[in-house]
């Protein structure tokens, strides 16, 4: 699940019963503001949530994930 607002970007990956969270991220987050100099685009940051997401899933043991956009 991504949801995104004016000025951040929220990611999420899901267990595919539903209802677990498995891993998260979001530009709010301390790893990610501490890293940025204040001068990123949109879309840099959404890359660094992307990593960040990426690290934690494989942290929880997901192998692969799957973007359902039909909701």
């Amino acid at each position: 699940s991504v949801n995104r607002s004016l000025r951040h970007i929220y990611a999420q990956v899901i267990a595919p019963e539903g209802g677990k969270v498995l891993a998260y991220a979001n530009s709010l987050e301390q790893a990610i503001r501490d890293a940025s100099n204040g001068e990123e685009t949109k879309s840099d940051l959404a890359k660094q949530v992307g990593k960040l997401l990426a690290q934690r899933a494989k942290e929880a043991g997901v192998e692969a994930v799957a973007c359902d956009r039909s909701g």
